[in-house]
């Protein structure tokens, strides 16, 4: 046993060997992990198993039954189990953690084993006493001290991404911070720290939250069913994470918020998370209980305006129960008439059947199911699930754009206008039930997705899910007319310094900003020909272009304009200069510093941008935006930051800094 306490921590390494010099079908996969799994357990149960049959022979007499005699030993071993299993799950692990544990077995075994010896009938020689208690002493030394600590951060790499085993590069496998590690009674949590600033919390080595990518769809998760109700005043989180969604959902005005976490440390562990997610744990509106969630809805008769379930992704073991029909039954029955139910699916790693499955499962369940996408580029979605359809006038959602708390939420999230709503949308309740009819569903008795999810992460570990559901439902796809109406009202007042109002135009603003840069431009040149363009047209026109094209693009329009020159020459000079020592990393460590005057961070910004160097040059730049007047001396820092947002996909920045770029320099000329 103490040999497999040594080994824990290798068997990551060992199992991404294997894994990259095999070629991956499901029973090589399950053979590798049977394999490694032995190599801990096999020796010590093998052990164990003896020691049973010895028991009994040693507790046996002459003047007692073989039955009386196991019976006996059965009911002692019984108990022990009992008491060994609360023992360890409640009392040891949360003192003494996994491995302290695993140590006091051994110590346990060594003491106990050498007491048997020395109990035994009969005399036992001074000279071997003497030698049992040096071997007792030096066992005990030997497992106490000498055993090394467990990599942590090694142990919750979470190499069951088989989408990822083969481009890891085993010598660069661990170049994270490991900020925090939590051993909990359902599972281990980590805090690691990724690019000097983005949080990951990470359950039993699957990140589950981030202060990075994550941080729309966890927002999101709360503002989409929160302001499409309206007028929600109770509402129930399934799952805490970050905490963000939590967060984000008190910003409304609720009267009470329940959320659900079956593992306490991630609570624990999600106050690294206070700069995002509001410090919820301070507002006296929120009920947090530990518990599971399913269980959760079992036991209360409540009912909820919105609930809000995302967890973790259901192939994940346990997970899977909180995806099948009988649990959206349950969630129906907790929700109040005009009430939301918002569920978080993932795109990736699925078949795209188990993709329909896990769609034609709510659509079963909820007369009105509505699947929104959290960006292009995100294999994320929200499905929201109700009795009653949504409110199709999303003027109705100015109020929650226009609250202080909401809007500055919907601002991080990547929503500036109602009208973003309207990429979002992939699917409303036709499309879905056209696309899913004939798919089974997941229920508690077929067991569907918890069987074959699973075997999706070998088999669909590439596929795009985001894709096939554009191919499959085809002109289906993002029919939001069928959902919203765009009134004239809310198209004029979001209309951004922009001339036209007209809805082809607040359109392509909203696709760019979502990120589907080709689908906007292909309908908006379809709806608006060019010889219609007028100024303000033509300022739309010209921020499709940069955002498409980059550079190439900036430079024609500017030749349109007739004010190119200073502009070149800059560009020029960014090429010519790209090498520059001016960019060490020294230098740009010190560029970094608060007291840094603008023109240095403008210039070492700047090149850095010239290398390619994008996260580097945005530390540089980003901080710029809040001196307006020297933005508005050089605007084209704009358009620079605008490009850096778009290289990182980041298409809500990216629209509002390349805008702005150009309405800066419309009327005047080059600063």
């Amino acid at each position: 046993m103490w040999g497999s306490i040594v080994l824990v921590d290798q068997l990551p390494l060992a199992f991404l060997h294997l894994a990259q010099q095999t070629h991956l079908t499901p029973f090589a996969l399950f053979a590798i992990k049977a394999l490694l799994a032995a190599i801990l357990v096999f020796f010590p149960t093998f052990a164990m198993g003896l020691m049973f049959p010895l028991v009994i022979h040693g507790y046996f007499h002459s003047n007692q039954t073989v039955g009386h005699t196991v019976g006996r030993v059965y009911a002692y071993n019984t108990t022990g189990a009992i008491v060994g299993s609360f023992t360890a799950g409640f009392v040891l692990i949360p003192w003494l953690g996994i491995q302290g544990t695993l140590l006091a077995v051994v110590v346990a075994y060594i003491v106990l084993s050498i007491g048997i010896v020395g109990l035994r009938e009969g005399s036992t020689s001074a000279r071997l006493q003497v030698g049992m208690w040096t071997g007792v002493g030096v066992l005990l030394v030997v497992s106490l001290f000498a055993t090394p600590p467990w990599n942590r951060s090694r142990l919750s790499l979470g190499l069951f991404r088989i989408a990822q085993l083969q481009r890891i590069n085993p010598a660069k496998l661990l170049p994270h911070q490991l900020l925090s590690y939590q051993e909990g009674l359902h599972a281990t949590v980590v805090l690691e720290q990724y690019d000097q600033h983005v949080l990951v919390l990470k359950v039993n080595g699957k990140a589950d939250a981030s202060s990075g990518i994550d941080m729309p769809t966890q927002m999101l998760s709360a503002l989409l069913p929160l302001s499409l109700h309206g007028k929600a005043k109770k509402a129930l989180v399934i799952g805490w994470g970050s905490g963000v969604t939590v967060g984000t959902a008190l910003q409304f005005p609720l009267t009470q918020l329940t959320a659900v976490e079956i593992e306490p440390a991630v609570v624990s562990v999600a106050k690294a998370f206070h700069p995002w997610n509001y410090r919820p744990r301070n507002d006296p509106r929120l009920k947090l209980f530990y518990d599971d969630g399913r269980n959760f809805l079992h036991s209360r008769t409540q009912t909820y305006d919105v609930i809000i379930s995302e967890p973790s992704n259901p192939w994940i073991s346990g997970v899977s129960a909180l995806f099948t029909q009988e649990f959206f039954q349950l969630a129906r029955r907790r929700l109040s008439n005009q009430g939301i139910l918002c569920q978080w699916i993932q795109l990736y790693e699925l078949s795209p059947k188990s993709i329909r499955v896990l769609l034609h499962t709510v659509a079963s369940v909820f007369p009105y199911v509505y699947l929104f996408g959290i960006s292009r580029s995100s294999r994320d979605t929200l499905l929201l699930a109700t009795r009653t359809p949504l409110p199709k006038d999303l003027s109705r959602l100015e109020t929650w754009f226009q609250h202080p708390k909401v809007g500055q939420a919907f601002l991080r999230s990547g929503m500036r206008t109602p009208i973003d709503l309207v990429p979002r949308l992939i699917a409303d309740s036709q499309s879905i039930r056209d696309l899913v009819r004939g798919s089974p569903l997941n229920t508690d008795d077929n067991a569907w997705i918890e069987l074959r999810a699973p075997l999706n992460l070998l088999t669909h570990s590439r596929s795009d899910g985001g894709a096939y559901l554009r191919n499959a439902l085809g002109k289906q796809y993002n029919r939001f007319e069928r959902v919203f109406t765009l009134s004239s009202s809310l198209l004029e007042r979001h209309k951004q310094c922009i001339e036209p109002t007209d809805e082809a135009a607040q359109l392509l603003l909203a696709r760019l900003r979502f990120g589907e840069i080709r689908r906007g431009g292909r309908d908006f040149k379809r709806l608006c020909p060019n010889s219609l363009l007028s100024p303000g047209y033509r300022f739309v026109q010209d921020l499709y272009e940069i955002l498409q094209r980059g550079k190439p693009a900036l430079e024609e329009c500017l030749q349109r304009a007739g004010r190119q020159a200073k502009y070149l020459q800059v560009l020029s000079c960014w090429n010519r200069h790209s090498k520059s020592r001016l960019a060490t990393d020294k230098l740009y460590q010190w560029a970094k510093g608060p007291k840094t005057s603008s023109p240095y961070r403008t210039l070492f910004g700047l090149l850095r941008y010239a290398r390619g160097e994008t996260w580097e040059s945005l530390q540089l730049l980003a901080p710029l935006t809040h001196k307006p007047k020297w933005l508005q001396r050089y605007p084209l820092l704009y358009y620079v930051l605008g490009q850096l947002y778009r290289k990182r996909k980041i298409w809500p920045e990216a629209v509002w800094f390349t805008g702005h770029y150009l309405n800066s320099t419309k009327d005047d000329g080059p600063g």
